[in-house]
């Protein structure tokens, strides 16, 4: 379904439902038909599934196919006149199919690489409910959705036409808030498509090679089922029809009454692929190839028909707006009509490329199998034969050169191998032999033979060790010269079979998911659950058919992948999405391998030409692509750490990041306001910028209302300034004018400091943090104050860290949000005003990048170049065009590809990614830099352009631009570096400060690093 409809009135409601839907008369003076030749048509980059029209907000929704880097596997939404987007929302695995409520509160959609239907709230654009289209009958795999409709007149029904991956269409379903009703056609009941003629009634319609079969439906509240069936020839092949007025209108021209299922004179369409109805003109259109047609339902007449040269031979959807049209199709969705201009649509810049610049290193080697040692940064790999000289042998390679470490001759063919999870133990199986080597990794020896124990033999073509046991491994078993001939699963324990599986049980690839619990997938997909203990392997009787053909099983971080790029819950046996890059769902082809990488977000699947596929592992989505060098591809990918390793093209490939350029000396850092407190960190009056005495080498300053800090490049932090909370962190509380160093830290890659406190964040991803804690902003659990930088230790995996006035934020590298501290304004943005002694989960926001807590304010931008806020909002300092204070963070509907964030004292700025400089909120001193005085609600662009880096201090502004230090705001005391104390309304040189790349702005005196 690609449209909504106007809700009827009970009264007329009624009437259609007992008279089973009489034609409606048609107005006296049907609207005026459009005049196509004057309309105009825009291009909008997206490759779309599917689109509906939201009559209640005037806007376009389209489902977006995984292929599209940013927005991929999204809801989005789009102005039907200009094309530009709005918001967005993540749905899941392959979204296709669409429908929007008839009261325009909800949309539906259909996932592809799941079965799942999701519901989103439009009005939060939010996703409010998803649930399971199954059952999964344990044969033919779940059931997808393959067409939607809302049940008018309600918005927590629809109709779910279902199908599997293997015999197609499963019949039609109902799901009231997500539960199926019992009552349910069969698949003997196929339709493509389903048009509800009344709240009670669907007609449906399939297409068998000419043949229409019309299909009528009942609905009531024990679900659904068929009433009447008739197939008809018709010359006319047709794919798509919709609903108008009493009758059906096929997308071949055919008209059929709804109430008799007798065809009634049609309409002279020209190969028509798709149709659309306009009940407030009359008006049916169609789309054939580039061609639009419209024509009259009363008189049958063409009303008007243009060729679009612009429109894509085949398209997806075709949907009616308030006065135009929408074409969605693979590579783009293009928007049709009268009002249709403006400027090009501005698309999300993908997030960066983890793969992007990476090396390609061909080691000439037969390989078998490997796996990747991060204790030892070694790759093991066996092979049929290195050199000549060195057959038959388990190698252990340098992952980033190739270079071989050692070597052990194994014996006939070694095989399959697997790693224990304490990387002590490497067990090998011998194919010819049919026995499995133990291998002890800290003397690279065998310290261990065993026969798989079979007259005659059988080999092992898959291993998996136990958990939390280095000796136990369960083994899938084939006879020996016939390895496509499956002899069960065994377990060992010391090399003694424990128990075994019925010969032909399935699973051909293994992984444990812990200790009592084994996952294998056989040749065809099927997904089995099996239980170990003391007496073996036990296979549950039924089976998932959920994934494709895979050549490898693996469980990370509690999914199972398989090589094809399936991503399954084991536990519960369900889909959770494929990697697919907006290919067919219904059969992922010629991949070759696929390997999920969690501590960098990403996974990377294979292709058999040489491409290598990078992925979003959250969302489901493409972010890039590789090329192999000509000739080379991967098979059996595995991560090595700092980079990845596979077999292809005759040979041991690995792909490496390339060795950075050398860094440039850091040059000193600079300071100038206010020096009261030794802030500046050097004698004087601070009107003119100086380097804090001793200091050199500094990669990031941050400036506190009266302390200031210094990260170093060797991964030390400096402090000078006010002491009294101990927020220097030299287990003191002695002022210091000059800076020390900050005790206890190490390999440090980021600073912030607060009022009177201060974080910092380690290349480990832990947080530190000290000073004062009156309200719980050291995150500690208590609200006593720290002299020594202390571990926030609830806290793993840290991306971003921001200390405000009274509390503390943290982005991890999840994309999520944390906070502590004070919260009395909502600052922390949990949905309450209680302060936080441990840090807490912020709500709302996802797939952040990073963070910045101001006074009483927070702010934040994600992934897709969108900027939050949330807190105090009484100077507008929130930006979302209100001055209410806001518990959760809400979004900034002002456009822009924001990349930092700056929360001051009550005002913010912002900077895109092309180098803008955007200011709101109070605005006393000029610190918006716009000229005024005048206090911003929402957003305002000022001179800064071309920045690199902007901070907002608690009345004054800096930036980082095209090589100066620029400030403006108040200048009582210096601080925005101009050499006078005048306040300044837009943005001024701070003289003297020489070439500065980074800014910060503290209560009255400001820092910069030079280079």
């Amino acid at each position: 379904m690609r449209r909504t409809r106007s809700t009827p009135a009970a009264g007329l409601l009624a009437l259609l439902v007992t008279t089973l839907l009489q034609p409606l008369a048609h107005a006296a003076e049907p609207a005026a038909a459009p005049a196509l030749e004057a309309w105009a048509i825009k291009s909008v980059p997206l490759p779309a599934h599917d689109s509906a029209y939201d009559e209640l907000r005037n806007k376009v929704l389209v489902t977006v196919r995984s292929s599209h880097p940013s927005l991929g596997n999204m809801l989005v939404e789009i102005d039907p006149d200009t094309g530009t987007l709005g918001r967005r929302v993540f749905v899941g695995s392959e979204p296709k199919q669409l429908a929007v409520t008839d009261d325009g509160a909800f949309a539906y959609v259909g996932l592809g690489g799941a079965n799942r239907v999701v519901k989103v709230d439009l009005s939060t654009f939010a996703v409010a409910l998803s649930f399971a289209t199954g059952p999964d009958t344990g044969v033919n795999g779940p059931l997808f959705p393959e067409e939607i409709e809302p049940l008018p007149g309600r918005n927590d029904a629809v109709a779910v036409v279902l199908s599997d991956r293997i015999f197609g269409h499963e019949g039609i379903w109902i799901f009231v808030d997500g539960v199926q009703l019992p009552s349910h056609t069969d698949d003997q009941t196929d339709t493509d498509r389903m048009e509800f003629v009344s709240p009670s009634e669907i007609m449906g319609f399939r297409d068998h090679n000419g043949y229409y079969s019309m299909l009528r439906y009942a609905v009531d509240a024990s679900g659904i089922r068929r009433t009447g069936y008739r197939q008809e020839p018709t010359p006319k092949k047709a794919v798509d029809f919709r609903f108008m007025a009493g009758k059906l209108y096929y997308s071949s021209g055919l008209v059929v009454d709804a109430v008799t299922g007798l065809t009634v004179p049609g309409l002279p369409v020209d190969n028509g692929k798709l149709v659309e109805v306009h009940p407030a003109r009359s008006q049916v259109s169609f789309l054939s190839g580039k061609n639009v047609s419209i024509f009259d339902s009363t008189t049958s007449g063409q009303v008007a028909a243009r060729t679009f040269a612009e429109l894509p031979a085949e398209a997806n959807a075709f949907v009616a707006t308030g006065d135009g049209l929408v074409v969605a199709a693979k590579d783009a969705v293009f928007v049709l009509g009268p009002n249709v201009g403006g400027e090009p649509v501005q698309i999300p810049p993908a997030p960066p490329s983890k793969i992007a610049g990476w090396q390609v290193h061909q080691v000439p080697m037969k390989v078998n199998d490997m796996a990747y040692d991060k204790v030892r940064d070694l790759l093991y790999v066996t092979t049929a034969g290195h050199a000549e000289t060195d057959p038959h042998s388990l190698l252990a390679v340098h992952p980033q050169t190739g270079e071989v470490v050692k070597s052990i001759v194994l014996g006939n063919w070694p095989g399959p191998i697997a790693l224990s999870d304490d990387h002590s133990r490497l067990f090998v199986g011998i194919e010819r032999t049919g026995q499995i080597k133990q291998i002890d990794l800290s003397t690279f020896s065998v310290i261990k033979t065993f026969s798989l124990g079979h007259t005659p033999f059988v080999a092992a073509t898959d291993i998996a060790v136990m958990p939390g046991d280095r000796n136990t491994v369960a083994v899938v078993l084939h006879e020996e010269g016939m390895l496509d001939w499956d002899a069960g699963i065994s377990l060992y324990r010391n090399g003694v079979q424990v128990g075994r599986t019925k010969v032909q049980s399935g699973p051909e690839d293994l992984a444990f998911g812990d200790a009592g619990n084994l996952y294998g997938v056989d040749w065809g997909g099927r997904f089995r659950r099996m239980t170990v203990d003391e007496s073996g392997v036990h296979m549950e009787a039924t089976f998932r058919d959920i994934m494709t053909t895979t050549s490898n099983l693996t469980i990370t971080d509690g999914i199972a992948y398989s090589t094809q790029g399936d991503a399954v819950d084991p536990v519960r046996a369900e889909r959770l999405g494929r990697f697919d890059a907006g290919t067919d769902p219904n059969g992922l082809i010629q991949a070759d391998s696929f390997v999920a990488i969690p501590a960098l977000g990403r996974g990377f699947l294979s292709r058999f030409w040489g491409v290598v596929e990078e992925y979003d592992l959250k969302e489901f989505r493409l972010i890039s692509t590789f090329q192999m060098p000509a000739g080379l591809h991967l098979y059996n990918i595995v991560d090595t750490g700092k980079g990845l390793a596979g077999t292809g093209g005759g040979g041991l490939v690995l792909l490496t990041p390339k060795a950075p350029p050398p860094t440039p000396a850091p040059q000193p850092a600079v300071a100038w306001g206010y020096n009261g407190l030794g802030a500046v960190g050097v004698a004087g009056s601070g009107l003119s910028p100086s380097t804090p005495a001793g200091l050199t080498g500094v990669t990031q300053v941050s400036a506190g209302t009266y302390h200031s800090l210094a990260l170093k490049s060797d991964g030390t932090v400096w402090s000078w300034g006010y002491n009294a909370t101990g927020a220097l962190g030299d287990r003191t509380t002695t002022d210091r004018p000059t800076p020390v160093q900050v005790y206890g830290l190490r390999k440090v890659v980021a600073v912030s400091a607060g009022m009177l406190h201060s974080v910092a964040l380690t290349e480990e991803g832990f947080v530190y943090s000290w000073g004062w804690n009156g309200y719980g902003q050291l995150g500690n659990g208590s609200t006593v104050d720290s002299s020594t930088a202390t571990r926030v230790n609830s806290l793993t995996g840290a991306a971003s860290v921001s200390a405000g006035a009274l509390h503390s934020l943290m982005a991890k590298r999840d994309g999520t949000v944390w906070s502590w501290g004070y919260n009395a304004l909502g600052q922390l943005g949990d949905g309450t005003t209680i302060d936080r002694h441990h840090p807490v989960k912020v709500s709302t926001i996802s797939n952040a990048l990073g963070v910045s807590a101001g006074g009483f304010h927070s702010g934040g931008v994600d992934g897709l170049g969108r900027a939050w806020g949330w807190g105090w909002n009484v100077f507008g300092q929130l930006g979302d065009g209100t001055t209410v204070d806001r518990r959760v963070p809400v979004r900034l509907t002002a456009a822009g590809d924001f990349v930092q964030v700056s929360a001051g004292y009550l005002h913010t700025l912002a900077r895109t990614r092309g180098g803008a400089t955007l200011a709101w909120g109070y605005n006393g001193f000029g610190q918006v830099g716009d000229g005024t005085a005048v206090d911003r609600l929402s957003p305002k662009q000022i001179t800064a352009s071309g920045a690199t880096d902007v901070s907002a201090g608690m009345f004054h502004s800096l930036a980082a631009s095209n090589g100066s230090a620029l400030g403006w705001g108040w200048n009582g005391f210096g601080q925005v570096g101009n050499g006078n104390t005048v306040d300044q309304r837009i943005p001024t040189v701070a003289s003297g400060a020489g070439k500065v790349v980074r800014v910060s702005a503290g209560g009255l005196h400001s820092l910069g690093v030079r280079g």
